[in-house]
């Protein structure tokens, strides 16, 4: 069986490969892909190809790179020890932009009726907002900023509204990102910059700053901003791994108002149930599926743009120029000609 397979070839080159699906083992299952999510701050990232040495990035990305995390696809077959799959069942995973594809049983998350398979592409972005949320430990009454209104930005805001966040105060300078913000959950949105957002926080919050701030951006000069705008005592949490961290300054005051600038990543789940940690990949994913379900997370006024793959190369291109009309583009598999 050949798959259609979107591949980063080399630093801004984007091109659609055939190419053959392995052979299908014991404990995995093969799929067909519905709808993937392009994750726009991270693949544009790999797709540039600009990131210091010893970086995760540098680790992380080779080329040819495979782009993408947030897959729902159909199971079409299931291994001989697979017992908790069959063919038909919706299943979500991290699996990259390819039209067939074969992935550990253990490794895929069945999708509940009532949740739109568009809507569960969004489960990866939505456990590394859970973990950055979860680990900052927020508590009713607190004040939050989250800077930046991307796919990440988004989703940390309304999980920061589900745990309980008294005020929400969302800062980004495109201002389609920061309007769409109130469907988030926003209860004050600020169209600036976050190295301008100091003055209206003051005002917002009677001169008392943010218990939490979130940087969800990745760009190295927001670590220090998001500083100043964070409370005595309080705390900053960094979702954005940035690219350029010999840039990136922690900024003045963290010793002096006692800061804690916690950071979280997605693949900081637990891998197996325990005692310390419960929050494992598969539980973190039930999470999301059934806020979605319960319509307490809402996915589909953040998905801008809907296209087929084979215009990926475009796309791609368009994002590498100017992000700021973009948040959430799908693939739908179901246009290939």
């Amino acid at each position: 069986m050949k798959s259609l397979n979107i591949l980063f070839t080399a630093p801004r080159k984007v091109e659609l490969v055939e190419e053959e699906v392995p052979q299908l083992k014991e404990d995995q299952v093969l799929c067909r892909t519905e709808r993937s999510l392009i994750s726009i701050g991270t693949e544009t990232r790999c797709l540039e190809g600009k990131f210091e040495p010893g970086t995760n990035w540098a680790s992380w990305v080779k080329y040819p790179f495979r782009p993408g995390y947030d897959n729902t696809a159909v199971v079409l077959e299931v291994g001989s020890a697979v017992t908790n799959l069959k063919p038909g069942d919706r299943v979500a995973s991290g699996a990259q932009h390819s039209q067939y594809f074969v992935r550990g049983a253990a490794n895929v998350q069945k999708i509940p009726e009532g949740v739109d398979m568009a809507d569960a592409t969004w489960i990866d972005i939505m456990r590394v907002s859970q973990n950055v949320v979860r680990k900052c430990q927020i508590q009713m009454g607190d004040t939050v900023v989250v800077i930046g209104q991307g796919p990440i930005g988004q989703m940390v805001t309304q999980f920061a509204r589900i745990c309980g966040a008294m005020r929400i105060i969302t800062v980004d300078p495109m201002e389609a990102r920061a309007e769409m913000s109130w469907k988030s959950g926003a209860t004050h949105v600020l169209t600036c910059g976050a190295d301008e957002a100091k003055e209206a926080l003051l005002e917002i919050t009677g001169g008392k700053l943010a218990d939490i701030v979130f940087d969800t951006t990745g760009y190295h000069k927001v670590l220090a901003w998001a500083v100043d705008l964070t409370r005595r005592y309080g705390k900053v949490g960094l979702v954005g791994d940035t690219v350029n961290p010999s840039l990136q300054v922690i900024g003045a005051g963290v010793v002096s108002k006692s800061i804690s600038v916690i950071g979280a990543h997605g693949n900081m789940t637990a891998p197996y149930d325990n005692d310390f940690y419960p929050w494992t990949q598969a539980f973190t994913n039930e999470i999301s599926m059934e806020y979605i379900a319960q319509k307490r997370i809402r996915c589909d006024h953040l998905i801008s743009h809907t296209v087929s793959p084979e215009q990926a190369p475009e796309i791609y291109e368009a994002l590498l120029k100017d992000r700021s009309s973009y948040l959430g583009v799908v693939f739908d598999w179901s246009l290939l000609k």
